[in-house]
């Protein structure tokens, strides 16, 4: 359960999805990835 509720495999995921929509957005050069953090 200890490894269920740890806030950094919580959290992982979203720092992930986080830095992959940016450098998308960054490679896109699109001044709108400021909205989306």
């Amino acid at each position: 359960m200890s490894v269920h509720n740890s806030p950094t495999l919580g959290t992982m995921p979203i720092i992930v999805r986080h830095n992959h929509i940016h450098s998308k957005l960054r490679s896109q050069n699109s001044p709108n990835h400021f909205f989306l953090l």
